[in-house]
């Protein structure tokens, strides 16, 4: 899949604009591979996870289900086709809980547990080209707002699945949602849920 991608034209120049794409996640991985010597999965593993103490977080590809696993959803009654993980490689194939993903979005919030120095969070967390009229796209975060309105955001779904996750530096609001049904709009509950809560 890297060959075939290395293989077409860029779309734009680096760093001028963006264009959301798994390929580039794809690419991610195996740098992070190729850099550190670990799998991708050791790597995250040793790095974030376990740092994190996020013991109920892992990348393993094609894993054998346990009763502990969500099913995914393609409607309210037909479970969703799911493809191998290894079609998502670094774009997807990671498996969590609220838990865990609270602990993660708090870490980007305080940078404690101290698993990467302040300044990568802040680097990580940093706006880098326009996504849309109202948007900005850093490395693998949105941002909306600026000053006190400033909010970090990303959504997701595979078959069977749809996510979407936020955050508010000033306030220390985090939301998380997680379904198992891929129709659902997880990220018009998520920016309801953040709506109530800052009204409220």
């Amino acid at each position: 899949m890297i060959q075939t991608i290395a293989g077409r034209p860029l779309l734009f120049p680096p760093g001028s604009k963006t264009e959301y794409t798994n390929s580039g996640y794809l690419l991610l991985g195996r740098i992070i591979e190729h850099r550190s010597g670990q799998t991708y999965s050791q790597f995250l593993k040793d790095h974030i996870f376990d740092p994190l103490h996020m013991t109920d977080t892992s990348y393993e590809p094609n894993p054998t289900p346990t009763d502990r696993d969500a099913v995914g959803y393609q409607d309210w009654t037909i479970p969703a086709e799911t493809l191998t993980d290894a079609v998502y490689y670094a774009a997807g194939g990671i498996r969590s809980t609220v838990h865990d993903l609270a602990l993660w979005q708090q870490f980007l919030l305080t940078g404690t547990p101290a698993a990467a120095k302040p300044d990568t969070v802040a680097q990580l967390l940093r706006p880098r080209v326009q996504f849309n009229a109202v948007e900005q796209y850093g490395y693998g975060v949105l941002t909306r707002g600026t000053g006190r309105d400033t909010t970090h955001f990303h959504a997701g779904n595979i078959a069977g699945f749809a996510t979407y996750h936020e955050i508010h530096p000033a306030t220390g609001l985090s939301i998380i949602v997680l379904s198992n049904l891929d129709t659902a709009n997880a990220t018009s509950i998520g920016r309801n849920l953040a709506s109530l809560i800052q009204s409220g």
